[in-house]
């Protein structure tokens, strides 16, 4: 309240009388629309402490937060309840709870905490109830006592909350009250109750003397009897009574017994029958009324300012629209209506005008893209797409004459830019190229786009016109660059160059700016900010990627203007704000930003203007801000603060000694330079709901009064928290929260819900910020909630369990090592069974091996012993019995030569034939028992003798191959090499049905290698080792033992299909001998 702000009775008196009242623009709004406001009748608002709107109608009682209405209504069988539906008035007493008066039913009291009402209704037979069931006005004085105004008699509710005393007019007593209908209670600053009545005037009381002392309006204001039908009232900080009554309204200074009637009468000469009355924060009392729509009173000045309920939803005429209710807030003024139900208004008298096409036709286009201030002082130049120039009074809100489009081709253009040469000539940039033009808007001259002329403009969209000096005119083209128009009409292009890094930087050229010493500031829509030093042309560009202090925060540049303070002061779409302090020939050193993060509507910003105090004025696609750069402080203005328009155009702004001007898509908004740079209160953000999701009796929805105690949920369950800015705005917001004082805040987006289902037990404080539609950012005030742990989580628990659990450890390890000792006994056992079980076994695996040892000796010595044998019978046969065998077959000869008898002859030729095959049998058996090649030649023409006699013998085609040292190794390995050889060579003639067989002989590393490969059909290693070891496969078991006889390995690899390979190796002590080369045979 504004205390201070005091005049003296005598000359307040005098204001009030000699004031005049003004008519006010204020747009009014509809209120809950479509969010489940559906209050039509409205008798009472109220706002209550924490910004919510509390909605008293005859359709029952809302609580709304500007986002969804919250009814509360009468259940029957539910006595804590609201008891009637038709709700008379409203407060809100002290403790947060909210009185509520009802027409039929009594009054109710809605404890917050709990969510529940508390019913007092009027018995006839119980003098401590209510008077009267009607009830009118609530009031809570300084000792917290209830009075209840009915419409038979005045009631106060006693501390102990169960019963009331009754106050009624008296006939004859001076000390009662002046009549039983009280249909208004005030309790003042200076702690006096004021009581108005219809037909009584207005009595106060007199705690100490508990009587009553009447104030006659009528009398006191020398009017009707109609002044003394009170239905609102207000003690203003100095002390003065402000009533509303039938007769209108009274201002009466109850010290001096005095009353005066503020004239707001209409063109009837009817004063307005007053309805309630609120004071807002910033010394304004307002008031509803009947017929006069909503009077705002300045209670400094005594000046009244009246405002019919202009809104857009309501046919002509239907402006006087009853008003029943007012409430004030923050930013808004609420009325209540009957029959339309809730609207709201700007709190602030908006500071703008807007000029736009009223159906006169004066105005060709609402679409302003082009705005130029001059000397004479709201009578700027405008420029619309599709309506050519025009030149307009914001004062009067005309547009003068102008020629006709039909004979002038400028009168229809699309206007991107104005420029005023010194001597007064005009231009406009347009969609076709410039025009010059005269006083009257009348086209003069024309440059555009001719093809083939290089002194001519470049084609595009002229966005921007500079003056230069010397009558010469800088043309900002969209897409072909930047442009210098001379005195004689004649053109210089200066366009981007990629190889020359000092062009400029694009061709769509947005902005232009004069510099420092003679340069030129240059903004594109793509490439960034120039500045350029005309002659020779260079220039210099700024980086648009924000990373450092010297560069932009975007790439498109929308306006250039230099401030009072020579500051160069740029504005981007995307990047904010930006402001250069431009020196000599180096661009700017300095860059400050100002966007969204700061407080503005936007990063986009439009266009940009100086006031009169240094603040600037920025219009975006939103609305407009206005940025005090010195502190920091920003104040934006939309539709909701009175803005008649939000979305303005690129670079369509100007000013001139008294107006501020921006041009927007639906006509011209102007403004006074000047105005006061005051600081918009910040909106309430509350918590409206909180939600518990888990199961059983601990789920459901909290009362919102039970959340300044904080609350308690259990872990496991779900917390639902909803909260809302209180702006009324009925759009979305922006929100953040934190669990703690310290933490960083969490975006949440536009949601105005969050949700918690994994919460750690603990304590936590909730905190919810949103932004405003104006851009502010405002913190709730916190609510502190429990996550209460289950019993098994609890610090109690913990330490008992904990100690169960050590007190069971300790005794199964007891257990434990009582067992071990019993298992370890056993093991102890079973080990010295085992040590002897393994002694056995290592004495029979000794035996095993010196038996297999012996079996292996004796297996080398019967070999040994066979080829042995198989030599002697080969000598034998070759030396005694061929021998024999020759002497016979000589002998037979000589008889065959010696006979002369034919038969005989013939009979001794058969036997000697007989004997001479006998011989061959026997030196084959002979060399199959040993050949004697092995023992007089050596290993290999043993072998190469053996392989040919075999080929020519099946047709199986044989290669030998012998590496060097092969003749030199021990001869002992040429039997069992020898034999091997045989016996692979055999198996592949029986099984395998090979048609190449391969034997290799080499000496590495003191050993023997011998390889044997054919194609044939191949075996399973796998099966065959089976078979081998049931005794099958004589032959490759023969082999096996050989080898492992001489002490060497065999390895067998075959695949069905795929050939057979041998591989053995047969070591022995190597001597150093040379070896001849490698020898190769086919057989």
């Amino acid at each position: 309240m504004h205390a201070a702000r005091t005049l003296p009775a005598t000359a307040a008196i005098v204001a009030l009388c000699a004031s005049d009242v003004a008519d006010a623009a204020r747009r009014f709004t509809a209120v809950g629309d479509g969010r489940g406001l559906t209050a039509t009748v409205v008798p009472s608002l109220l706002l209550d402490s924490e910004g919510l709107l509390w909605v008293g109608s005859r359709e029952g009682l809302y609580r709304y937060d500007g986002y969804l209405a919250t009814p509360f209504r009468p259940a029957p069988g539910d006595p804590a309840t609201l008891s009637d539906v038709d709700v008379r008035s409203l407060y809100e007493g002290r403790d947060g709870s909210i009185w509520v008066s009802t027409n039929t039913a009594g009054l109710n009291r809605l404890d917050r905490r709990s969510g529940r009402f508390t019913r007092y209704r009027h018995d006839s037979t119980d003098d401590g109830s209510l008077s009267d069931p009607s009830v009118y006005g609530v009031a809570e004085d300084a000792a917290g006592r209830v009075w209840v105004g009915t419409q038979r008699g005045l009631n106060r509710l006693e501390p102990d909350g169960t019963r009331f005393t009754r106050f009624f007019h008296e006939p004859g007593s001076s000390g009662s009250i002046a009549k039983d209908w009280v249909y208004a209670l005030h309790y003042g600053k200076s702690g006096t109750l004021w009581i108005g009545s219809v037909g009584g005037g207005i009595d106060r009381w007199d705690d100490a003397g508990s009587r009553f002392e009447n104030l006659r309006p009528s009398s006191l204001a020398a009017g009707s009897s109609a002044l003394d039908d009170v239905f609102a009232l207000y003690e203003a900080p100095d002390g003065r009574l402000w009533a509303g009554t039938r007769g209108g309204l009274v201002v009466i200074e109850a010290a001096r017994r005095s009353a005066r009637v503020v004239d707001l009468a209409n063109d009837a000469g009817v004063q307005p029958l007053v309805t309630a009355m609120r004071a807002d924060g910033s010394g304004r009392l307002w008031a509803a009324t009947m017929s006069h729509g909503v009077i705002e009173v300045d209670l400094l000045t005594g000046i009244a300012t009246r405002m019919d309920l202009e809104r857009d939803e309501v046919p002509d005429g239907a402006s006087a629209q009853p008003l029943l209710s007012i409430a004030a807030g923050h930013h808004h003024v609420f009325v209540g209506t009957w029959g339309a139900g809730v609207f709201r208004a700007p709190l602030e008298l908006p500071p703008f005008a807007l000029l736009s096409n009223d159906g006169s036709g004066e105005l060709r286009n609402n679409n302003v893209t082009a705005v130029l201030g001059g000397e004479d002082a709201g009578r700027p130049w405008i420029g619309t797409f599709g309506g050519g120039p025009q030149q307009v009074d914001v004062t009067t809100g005309r547009a003068s004459p102008t020629p006709d489009p039909a004979n002038d081709r400028l009168a229809y253009s699309g206007v991107m830019s104005l420029a005023r040469m010194p001597d007064g000539r005009l231009y406009a940039g347009t969609t076709e190229g410039v025009f010059g033009f005269d006083a009257s808007g009348r086209n003069v001259t024309l440059d555009r786009y001719e093809p083939g002329r290089s002194d001519g403009i470049g084609t595009g969209y002229v966005a921007e016109l500079l003056p230069r000096p010397g009558g010469a005119l800088w043309v900002g083209v969209g897409g072909s660059g930047l442009h210098l128009r001379d005195a004689a009409g004649q053109f210089r292009a200066f366009r981007h160059d990629p190889a020359r890094p000092d062009s400029l930087s694009g061709d769509y050229v947005t902005a232009l700016s004069p510099g420092i010493a003679g340069q030129l500031w240059v903004g594109t829509r793509s490439d960034g900010l120039n500045v350029c030093r005309v002659e020779p042309w260079s220039c210099r560009r700024l980086a648009s990627d924000g990373r450092d202090a010297s560069s932009l925060s975007n790439h498109h540049v929308t306006a250039l203007r230099r401030g009072h303070s020579g500051a160069l002061w740029v504005a981007t779409d995307g990047g904010g704000l930006h402001r250069l302090q431009d020196g000599g020939v180096a661009p700017a050193t300095t860059v400050e930003r100002w966007g969204a993060a700061d407080g503005l509507l936007d990063d986009g910003i439009m266009s940009v203007e100086e006031d009169a105090d240094g603040s600037v004025w920025l219009s975006t696609r939103h609305g407009l801000a206005r940025l005090d750069p010195s502190g920091g402080r920003v104040v934006n203005h939309v539709a909701e603060s009175g803005l008649p328009v939000t979305h303005f155009n690129t670079g369509s702004s100007s000013s001139d000694a008294t107006y501020l001007y921006f041009g927007s898509v639906e006509g011209l908004v102007s403004l006074p330079k000047g105005t006061p740079l005051a600081q918009r209160p910040a909106t309430p953000v509350t918590i409206t709901g909180v939600e518990l999701l888990g199961a059983g009796t601990t789920a459901g929805r909290l009362p919102q009064g039970t959340l300044a105690d904080g609350f308690r949920t259990r872990f496991g369950d779900g917390l639902a928290l909803e909260f809302a800015v209180l702006d009324f705005s009925e759009t979305t917001h922006e929100y953040a929260y934190r669990m703690e004082p310290d933490a960083a805040w969490t975006s949440l987006g536009q949601r105005r819900q969050v949700t918690f289902l994994d919460l750690d037990p603990g304590q936590y404080r909730f905190e919810v910020r949103g932004r405003d539609v104006f851009g502010q950012w405002s913190t709730s005030r916190p609510v502190s909630f429990e996550v209460v742990p289950p019993l098994w989580m609890t610090t109690p628990f913990r330490v008992l369990a904990g100690l169960a659990l050590v007190l069971l450890a300790v005794a199964l390890h007891l257990v434990r090592m009582r067992s071990l000792k019993a298992r370890n006994a056993v093991l102890e056992n079973l080990e010295q069974q085992r040590e002897f079980a393994l002694e056995r076994a290592r004495a029979s695996q000794r035996e095993l091996e010196d038996a297999y040892a012996g079996l292996r000796q004796l297996t080398g010595r019967l070999e040994s012993a066979k080829e042995d044998e198989r030599v002697r019978i080969s000598r034998e046969l070759h030396d005694e019995f061929g021998q024999t065998l020759t002497a016979a077959k000589i002998t037979l000869q000589m008889l065959r030569r010696g006979t002369g008898d034919a038969a005989v002859a013939d009979g001794l030729a058969q036997s000697v034939a007989m004997v001479d095959g006998m011989i061959h049998q026997a030196r084959d058996i002979a060399r199959g028992l040993r050949p004697p090649l092995l023992d007089e030649a050596g290993l290999v023409p043993a072998l190469e003798h053996h392989l040919r006699s075999t080929a020519e013998r099946s047709g199986l085609e044989f290669r030998i191959e012998a590496g060097p040292g092969v003749a030199e190794a021990p001869s002992a390995l040429d039997t069992t090499v020898f034999r091997i050889v045989q016996e692979a060579v055999s198996n592949a003639l029986r099984h395998s049905a090979a048609k190449q067989l391969r034997v290799v002989l080499r000496v590495e590393a003191g050993a023997l290698d011998l390889l044997i490969e054919d194609d044939g059909v191949g075996f399973d290693p796998a099966i065959v080792g089976q078979r081998m070891k049931r005794g099958e496969h004589l032959g490759l078991l023969g082999m096996t033992e050989r080898v492992r006889n001489a002490g060497g390995t065999i390895r067998f690899d075959s695949r069905p299909g795929g050939g057979s390979r041998i591989e053995v190796r047969l070591p022995y002590p190597q001597s150093a001998v040379d070896a001849p080369a490698v020898m190769e045979s086919n057989a």
